[in-house]
């Protein structure tokens, strides 16, 4: 049978590291080369029991267990932890009816933890600096919130520089609202290489599509056992109308059933779009007069927005439908770049459904604000562009051709 069998669990002061043996199929969606999980705490988690500490490692691979139908064995986990499980797992199998979540999971001890001395309501928000994250903060800062940032997910591992970039942003947040940060490294994204699974076309990618909610929550549980945390924000990444046909990794039906320790997790403004959350940026910072910039770049490394790509593109033009200047959010943009937009778009990139879905979201803004902006000729194309056409240009349809052609030389190379 295929399993995973977790043979080691060493906590240090600020580390945690799991030690593993892969058998069967699953063995080859895990990366040789990394032979544990691991993560790095800037705060001590040397406190944190077993059972607690192993859950970032669980949450990463349990997708994995349900999808190969294969069976982890585990030494001790958290009660409140091991009754979630069936509960997020339904929310997956809910957004992919086609796809089979089987699997097992085998605990020598399941533990309860819950009653502990050192929970202060304490809240904390995952934070990148994005439009999703700054939204959700601003949303909450009469908390005062803890940040917590994962170096691993967006910044590679070995862009050092952009993760000292990326700590400079978030310091300056942090002491702009007198907030406590929290940095965490992990390979939570490396030592895992999903090759093709079975169900994977009903999905954008293992890590957007099943990973990447699951796996970011999964990390706050040390934090939450050693600061007393209990309350969790991650924040939403789609509107509910755009969710009900478009599955994503990161829902309400799996983020808000996951549990550790007497922790609520909350899949923070799901009712917003990215346009809507955009708006109470550039409210926020207009009512309180403050600067306070957005990192919303995942194309370039270092650490800053490379603003010419699509989610920079997309972020400048959010903030101009808004009548912001995106030079005040941390977007250097002139007359110049924006006369790219278009052009980029119909050339250079491939528009998914939730892409096209935000490009549409900011096309109603500016119609809306159209009385209100002043008019700019490199802007004008927006007002009655269809984006349901975006990706029908003659190049796009060959690099589509292409995708698919290795997608299936892929399939089958596994194959043999």
């Amino acid at each position: 049978m295929s399993r995973i069998i977790v043979n080691e669990i060493q906590i240090t002061d600020h580390k945690i590291e799991v030690f593993y043996e892969a058998e069967g199929e699953i063995k080859k969606h895990l990366n040789p080369k990394v032979p544990s999980f691991w993560c790095e705490y800037s705060s001590p988690i040397d406190d944190v029991p077993v059972g607690i500490a192993v859950i970032p490692f669980v949450c990463n691979v349990l997708p994995l267990v349900w999808l190969t139908d294969a069976k982890l064995i585990l030494p001790e986990l958290d009660r409140d932890f091991y009754l979630s499980i069936p509960e997020f797992k339904k929310g997956f199998e809910e957004m992919y009816p086609k796809v089979r979540f089987a699997g097992k999971i085998t605990v020598g001890a399941v533990v309860e933890y819950g009653n502990r001395e050192k929970i202060n309501r304490k809240s904390a928000v995952f934070f990148s600096g994005g439009v999703d994250a700054m939204a959700s903060l601003l949303a909450h800062i009469d908390e005062k919130p803890d940040l917590v940032t994962i170096w691993g997910a967006d910044i590679k591992l070995d862009d050092e520089m952009g993760w000292k970039n990326v700590q400079k942003h978030i310091q300056k947040v942090a002491d702009g609202f007198g907030l406590n940060k929290i940095e965490i490294k992990s390979n939570f994204r490396t030592f895992i290489k999903p090759s093709f699974i079975k169900g994977s076309k009903n999905w954008d990618g293992y890590w957007g599509g099943i990973q990447h909610g699951i796996g970011i929550i999964g990390h706050e549980a040390p934090c939450a056992f050693s600061l007393g945390h209990s309350i969790i924000y991650i924040a939403s990444s789609y509107s509910p109308e755009y969710r009900k046909g478009h599955p994503w990794g990161s829902d309400p039906r799996i983020d808000e059933k996951v549990r550790f320790c007497n922790v609520q997790v909350i899949h923070d403004q799901a009712e917003c779009t990215r346009q809507d959350k955009v708006d109470h940026i550039v409210s926020y910072i207009s009512e309180n007069h403050i600067e306070l910039p957005l990192r919303v770049c995942w194309i370039s490394s270092g650490g800053k927005n490379c603003c010419h790509c699509e989610k920079c593109f997309r972020t400048i033009m959010g903030l101009l439908a808004c009548g912001a200047e995106p030079q005040k959010y941390g977007l250097n943009v002139v007359a110049s770049d924006l006369s790219m937009v278009r052009s980029y778009l119909e050339r250079k990139v491939w528009l998914s459904d939730g892409d096209i879905a935000f490009w549409k979201e900011i096309q109603k803004k500016f119609i809306k604000n159209r009385k209100h902006l002043p008019r700019v000729n490199e802007l004008v194309w927006i007002y009655d562009y269809n984006f349901d056409k975006i990706n029908c240009t003659f190049r796009k349809r060959m690099f589509r051709m292409y995708r698919k052609c290795r997608s299936i030389g892929s399939h089958i190379k596994h194959f043999f």
